[in-house]
């Protein structure tokens, strides 16, 4: 059978430069992000005797709708889960991918997005021939309304919310009203928040996105920075954090709304170790997405697992949030 490399030396015999990290086997990807109804039910069947590697994410945490004035926190990633087995014929792997919420039009806070979870069946000769797999999904995100205070200390007066008042390197603070706040939505701590994962060969549990304002100008998302994790598995072994900036009332970005698509992408683009673009430009309404509000609330734009950015939002304007990433699975299969 012809190999890429072996196309590429019959086209040009003078060409050197061979594709040395590609891996090997076949490789299966699923997720609902690809069908129009977001069906997350899924059935593999192994292409013959060997083994496999079952990569499984849960889905990212959305953020949340807010009108006219306050601040949000993005969602948390998904958890992340990888199990290696032998297979022969009569093996499967099947279950149910998660879906990330997409009721864009809900206040404040749209709930936590679901669990992706599978059971599988190796080979009838290995000792341990079946088991099951679960990576949670992600926190969503909260949005709180206010006009004339920073969105600090609206996070600050709930207490499930982590929070920690800015302090400069001369040991002065930020100023008042300014400091960082995190998705410790479900219960005030990190380990009771964070998507978990379970009977893997590796467990990767999902992070803590966070927020920081630097300003009491609660419109002003120059001031306002998302820092969200990434999930375990995709840039990093361990994931990573990405940081960016809103756009204040700019020619490009009118009102903030759903700017940050555009900043959060090219932020996980610059995360990777080879960048392959910068903004896309493919928008129609000012700087907006295509059909904003409602829409762009619903529409899953990030890589799976992945929390979404919180709404930006100033006066007689409003925002969805981005939604998070969907869950997948990944199998690479060797004979």
């Amino acid at each position: 059978m012809a190999t890429l490399s072996s196309i590429i030396l019959a086209k040009n015999p003078d060409y050197e430069g061979e594709e040395a990290n590609l891996e090997t086997g076949k490789i299966f990807y699923y997720s609902p992000n690809v069908t129009t109804n977001h069906c997350g039910v899924f059935k593999y069947v192994p292409p013959g005797v060997g083994c496999v590697r079952v990569e499984i994410w849960g889905a990212g945490g959305s953020g949340a709708k807010m009108c006219c004035c306050g601040g949000s926190l993005p969602g948390n990633p998904g958890a992340y889960v990888v199990k290696c087995f032998a297979v022969d014929a009569a093996s499967r792997v099947c279950g149910c991918i998660g879906i990330s919420c997409g009721n864009a039009d809900v206040m404040c806070y749209r709930g936590r997005s679901t669990s992706t979870c599978v059971c599988w069946f190796g080979a009838a000769s290995e000792s341990s021939s079946c088991g099951c797999l679960c990576a949670q999904g992600g926190e969503g995100g909260t949005s709180y309304c206010t006009s004339s205070s920073s969105n600090y200390c609206c996070f600050v007066a709930d207490s499930v919310f982590c929070t920690t008042l800015g302090v400069l390197p001369n040991g002065s603070g930020w100023g008042s009203g300014c400091g960082s706040y995190c998705n410790t939505r479900t219960d005030g701590t990190v380990d009771g928040t964070k998507a978990l994962a379970y009977g893997g060969d590796v467990n990767c549990h999902g992070g803590i996105s966070c927020a920081s304002s630097y300003t009491c100008d609660s419109p002003n998302h120059c001031y306002h920075q998302n820092h969200i994790r990434t999930p375990a598995g995709v840039h990093s072994t361990c994931g990573a954090y990405v940081t960016f900036s809103g756009d204040n009332d700019s020619a490009a970005s009118i009102g903030g709304t759903a700017q940050y698509q555009q900043s959060h992408l090219y932020a996980l683009d610059a995360t990777k170790r080879s960048p392959t673009q910068g903004n896309d430009l493919a928008m129609c309404y000012f700087g907006r997405m295509c059909g904003c509000y409602e829409a762009n609330g619903c529409q899953p734009t990030l890589p799976h697992g992945h929390g979404g950015a919180g709404s930006q939002v100033c006066n007689s304007v409003r925002d969805q949030g981005q939604r998070g990433g969907m869950g997948a699975i990944r199998i690479r299969w060797k004979a």
